[in-house]
């Protein structure tokens, strides 16, 4: 099986109006819609609703789905504190250009740089989740562990 490129990524979150805020923010990601689960199935808010539109009949969205180009992330609301379940990280493949983005945006998002080279960024957002932004992939991704990069391998040859 040969897998071309992420489909989706999913992130349980606290709440879905700050993380949607946050990912805007960063990424510039869009809504595409949001859902709730409801006693006759899932149901969606029509594109032009927001959270209060809900709100009348009773029904408080569940889950978001936003998007920028090929790219989509599922917000999924939860009510811990977003601990466990959460992803660590996700990578990216982006154009250089795309790195010196980001880098401006993610203090003014409330993220953490925690890894800053020519090529790549890594940073924590305010909800806990790594992400690592890289302008290349090595074709062989045996080649980037920490063994064959710096020699850091365990047990003898």
């Amino acid at each position: 099986m040969a897998v071309r490129s992420i489909t989706h990524i999913a992130l349980r979150v606290p709440s879905l109006p700050a993380a949607e805020r946050l990912y805007a923010s960063l990424f510039g990601l869009e809504v595409a819609y949001r859902e709730a689960e409801t006693s006759d199935g899932w149901r969606t808010l029509r594109e032009h609703q927001d959270w209060e539109d809900g709100l009348p009949a009773g029904v408080t969205p569940g889950m978001t789905v936003m998007f920028r180009d090929g790219f989509r992330l599922a917000l999924e609301a939860t009510a811990s504190d977003g601990g466990a379940g959460v992803l660590d990280r996700i990578g990216l493949l982006t154009e250089e250009a795309d790195l010196d983005a980001i880098r401006s945006r993610a203090t003014a998002a409330g993220c953490s740089v925690v890894h800053d080279s020519p090529t790549a960024v890594v940073l924590v957002d305010p909800l806990g989740v790594h992400w690592e932004l890289a302008s290349s992939v090595e074709g062989d991704p045996r080649a980037s562990s920490h063994g064959a990069q710096s020699g850091r391998w365990i047990g003898p040859n």
